[in-house]
């Protein structure tokens, strides 16, 4: 869903930036601002340089240049969508999302949809927190207590994965739920409870396990893994579909992992939750778990919003094997590029790091080979060379290949697979230009990226139409690609006037009145504070709010954010306005000399003697002002 441009702003200004952050880093004022060690994840440092200003909701780390506003910050940390972002927040805020149009049929069905997962959700998590209770309330010499110790299950993991046990009680989460004045039929269709079979009542479903809670990035508990404590089969039970939890398109962890996906680049997917946690607890964390199923088009999609790069962690085992074959052709199809860590036979990722260590893991990750490139080995074991073998096994791993997004990456592939199997690139082009056995091959003049044209990338809810997942903040504020501001090493001093600028009211206006930025010569400087001028035109009295509206229009934000970070941000009230002055002569000082130059380069070109004297006057009055400058300033500028 879209929101427009005065909703995001009613929810940005509710919005405690400081609040939001501190959930992740602790927070500290230090003359009069806050910092705290950097929260994101490929930033390890011991010295606090992650500074936060709440009264202009933005922030910048000087050690590792991160800046941004609310919003970016749940994108980046939290894994956030910026509509999910904006949602998170209303929420949090009590601000009433937007109200479709009553008049028009579908938006009414939307609404009443979206009330009905709203309690759905609610009663999940009211389900989370009894389990939850039920695990706090259990002794340390409980035989589930015991199994979780043995697994290596810390209390800081069960805290930040929402761990918890059903015990085996009937009717335990029944009558907590009726308690709470939930709905048994709503319980029962999430399949937390099931009707017994005389009609009368309900009874628990999940009883002696250890239980999952399955979160979305926006904080809602969708469903549940369990795993007995006792022998009971299946050793496993996950929650049916409902109205809000659907296998294909959510993966277990990712609420907690998505930051270290996109600052790490790279998505370790396993298939069970004690995989996750295990790697989890020992350092690996970029990762997520499928819940035990085959990856899908969703699920692909969805791990592109934080990396394209990916590392299949299966069990050995014949199953992991096939699991990871059928997830090739998935990940290709939308850009992805992954690779294939092949276990040891009967082991999974959890059983790996108990037996040989997180250091062989992590080593063994490092040098993980393509995906493509690993069962392309493990079907040339057995590989005579025969001419019906080619045919087949060319048919079976250019299948992989038919919808591969990256063409470069295709093209490299098709290259492999031709020289592995002895294959000439002529006999690959007539082969896929004839169309062969394989349906619907595309026609190439040769095996090269240029003539692999991949079918387009599906988007969204596969209706061609992008989903609400998928929109940027600036394509929710109407802000084109092409519109973004990039600034790439402009001039020091015209950078420190534009920080001054958006650090002090003051500064803004003396640019702005004396149209100071008109003399920037750096293009994208100018167009930064064109539009900042244009927001403060709309918004004079939210001055502070400026910074944070801008960070989506320029980039790297953090060269609008500069002014967090030391030295201006050490500077006091009369070392500020020295630098303020000492910038703005020499800009001016620039300004005037690139003028100059341009009117000698035109005094050679006149032929009249009146057009000569004209120009002569201009470049006299320059070269007095310039004189006026350096008498002002008669120690020089270095800035």
């Amino acid at each position: 869903m879209k929101y427009s441009q005065d909703f995001i702003e009613k929810v940005r200004d509710a919005s405690n930036i400081e609040e939001v952050i501190s959930r992740h880093t602790q927070l500290n004022k230090k003359g009069g601002r806050l910092f705290a060690r950097c929260p994101y994840p490929d930033h390890n440092e011991k010295t606090p340089s992650f500074s936060v200003s709440p009264e202009k909701q933005v922030y910048y780390c000087f050690g590792c240049k991160q800046s941004g506003n609310v919003f970016t910050f749940l994108r980046d940390i939290d894994g956030l969508s910026f509509p999910e972002a904006v949602e998170w927040l209303a929420n949090r805020a009590g601000i009433a999302l937007p109200e479709p149009d009553e008049f028009h049929g579908e938006d009414k069905e939307y609404r009443q949809q979206k009330r009905r997962q709203k309690s759905l959700n609610e009663i999940n998590k009211v389900a989370a927190e009894y389990y939850q209770a039920q695990l706090r309330g259990l002794s340390a010499n409980h035989p589930y207590r015991q199994y979780i110790a043995n697994r290596n299950l810390t209390e800081d993991l069960i805290q930040g994965f929402g761990l918890g046990v059903s015990t085996e009680d009937w009717q335990g989460l029944v009558n907590h739920l009726t308690h709470k004045g939930c709905s048994l039929q709503d319980a029962e269709h999430l399949g937390l409870i099931r009707k017994r079979k005389d009609g009368k009542g309900f009874f628990d479903l999940y009883r002696s396990r250890l239980m999952f809670p399955i979160v979305s990035l926006s904080g809602h508990t969708l469903g549940f893994g369990a795993r007995t404590f006792t022998d009971e089969n299946p050793k496993y039970l996950n929650s049916p579909e409902s109205d809000v939890f659907h296998k294909g398109k959510t993966f277990y962890g990712l609420n907690e992992t998505a930051k270290y996906l996109r600052s790490l680049d790279e998505a370790i997917v396993v298939e069970g939750y004690m995989d996750l946690l295990a790697l989890y607890e020992a350092g690996i964390q970029n990762v997520v778990a499928s819940l035990g199923t085959a990856l899908t088009d969703q699920h692909a999609r969805g791990l592109v919003r934080y990396t394209k790069n990916v590392l299949t962690l299966f069990d050995g085992d014949r199953a992991g094997f096939t699991a990871a074959e059928r997830s090739l052709a998935v990940f290709l199809k939308h850009g992805l590029r992954p690779r294939m860590l092949a276990l040891p036979e009967g082991l999974d990722p959890d059983s790996f790091l108990q037996k040989y260590g997180v250091d062989l893991l992590r080593e063994q990750i490092a040098n993980a080979p393509d995906l493509f490139s690993y069962l392309l080995s493990e079907d040339l074991k057995t590989f005579k060379g025969q001419s019906s073998e080619k045919v087949r096994l060319f048919e079976r791993h250019y299948a992989f290949l038919k919808e591969a997004q990256d063409r470069g990456l295709k093209a490299l592939y098709l290259q492999e697979l031709s020289e592995k199997l002895t294959i000439s690139k002529e006999w690959v082009r007539q082969y896929l230009k004839n169309g062969g056995a394989i349906s619907g091959a595309r026609s190439m003049t040769r095996v090269g990226a240029a003539q692999i044209a991949p079918k387009k990338a599906e988007s969204g809810d596969g209706d061609g139409r992008p989903g609400a997942g998928d929109l940027t903040q600036d394509e929710a504020l109407g802000v084109k690609t092409e519109e973004v501001i990039k600034l790439n090493d402009p001039p020091r001093a015209e950078l420190n006037l534009l920080n001054l600028a958006l650090m002090r009211e003051q500064y803004f206006k003396i640019i702005e009145e004396n149209e100071i930025h008109a003399q920037f010569s750096d293009l994208g400087l100018r167009k930064t504070f064109s539009k900042a001028s244009e927001l403060y035109r709309q918004m004079p009295n939210k001055f502070d709010s400026l910074t944070a509206l801008l960070v989506s229009a320029v980039q790297p934000s953090e060269m609008i954010t500069r002014y967090m970070g030391p030295p201006l941000s050490e500077m006091d009230e009369k070392e500020t306005e020295k630098l303020f002055e000492d910038c703005r002569l020499k800009v001016k000082e620039q300004y005037l000399q690139e003028l100059s130059a341009q009117l000698q380069g035109r005094l050679h070109k006149v032929s009249s003697v009146e057009e000569s004297q004209e120009i002569l006057e201009q470049i006299m009055n320059i070269q007095r002002q310039r004189h006026g400058l350096k008498t002002k300033n008669n120690q020089g500028v270095e800035i």
